[in-house]
């Protein structure tokens, strides 16, 4: 399961007392705290979320249940606490905390449905995070110019409607700074070509608009004409990127986020390249629009990110824009030996 943490099978207790939780089964659905708070989140975050929940759950149980299972209502402070010290030692503090937040969330849920008293949950939700040192820079890589041009002509010399398809994923991804999620949620009417703009609903169901540069629109107008058979009329609703068939027949399904990391992994072994992820491509958006002279607040609306700090961090240009940005201001000395 992807988004799945694996921890080994000789797990012991997290703390030597600690009550150690036993499965519980036919729960109700609509009043399991575990599955009412995955429902609630995106489909993007709930294979990530379902993975630290099941990770908690094995750890509290001594391997005895799965998130399904572990009776939520039961735990308390003590073993949140438990979970953090293992998380600290065993995990980093990012996923420690994302581990933490998810079973808070649970909690919280729990203690809405009645299942737990108001003191148990505010007790345990109290528990606090860990502390980490954010790196100066996101972690990936950014794409050079002769990595980008090596992926289209893979896309361009494929003849294949595939060829097209792929153009419009890596193209919104290096040049339009799109997350693989945004992209497997693209749909036709997003597209406004009379406008020249895309419309993104980015994380929290926050919404954008990217303006089209030609390149963009062009390769979004040619997969049109391949979902619109080759007419001048396109197809007006629907996903945007869809799934292909060996056959090259189009399917009017939509492609899903594994899809995207699936595209992505074979051109870039079509084209030859190093390793990198779907984000990477984020990541060289932001280094080339800072480097083109962007200002840093545009890229932020621009990627859909709430601080600009966030977007600092996406940029890979490192010493090199330091130094060129020093070198803008002149020093009136004259050197006198």
């Amino acid at each position: 399961m992807q988004g799945e943490i694996v921890v080994s099978r000789d797990v012991v207790p997290l703390v030597e007392g600690l009550e150690v939780l036993g499965p519980v089964m036919d729960v109700p659905a609509s009043l399991h705290p575990a599955l009412v708070y995955l429902a609630s989140l995106s489909v993007g975050s709930r294979s990530t979320m379902r993975g630290s929940l099941d990770l908690t759950a094995r750890l509290l149980s001594v391997e005895r249940c799965g998130y399904e299972t572990l009776p939520w209502h039961l735990v308390r402070a003590p073993h949140v606490r438990a979970l953090r010290s293992w998380m600290l030692e065993n995990r980093s503090a990012a996923t420690g905390n994302k581990v933490l937040s998810a079973v808070r969330s649970v909690i919280k849920v729990a203690w809405e449905f009645g299942q737990v008293d108001t003191d148990a949950y505010r007790r345990a939700v109290a528990v606090k995070g860990l502390k980490a040192v954010r790196p100066e820079q996101a972690t990936g890589r950014a794409l050079g110019f002769g990595e980008v041009m090596a992926l289209l002509q893979v896309c361009m010399d494929d003849e294949r409607v595939t060829g097209v398809r792929d153009a419009v994923i890596l193209i919104l991804g290096v040049y339009g700074g799109l997350r693989g999620v945004e992209l497997a949620r693209l749909q036709v009417a997003d597209v406004e070509l009379e406008a020249g703009q895309l419309r993104i609903e980015g994380k929290g169901n926050k919404k954008r608009v990217l303006p089209l540069s030609d390149g963009m629109q062009g390769v979004i107008e040619d997969w049109l004409c391949v979902l619109g058979d080759g007419s001048t009329s396109s197809p007006t609703d629907g996903p945007l990127l869809r799934q292909v068939l060996k056959s090259g027949a189009v399917m009017g399904c939509g492609i899903s986020v594994q899809a995207v990391h699936e595209i992505v992994r074979k051109r870039c072994v079509e084209a030859k390249l190093l390793k990198f992820a779907p984000h990477d491509m984020r990541r060289t958006f932001a280094g080339e629009m800072l480097d083109a002279g962007a200002d840093i607040a545009v890229v932020q609306q621009l990627m859909g990110h709430s601080s600009a700090d966030t977007t600092a961090r996406y940029d890979r240009r490192g010493m090199r824009a330091r130094k060129k940005a020093m070198g803008l201001r002149h020093v009136a000395y004259e050197r006198r030996y």
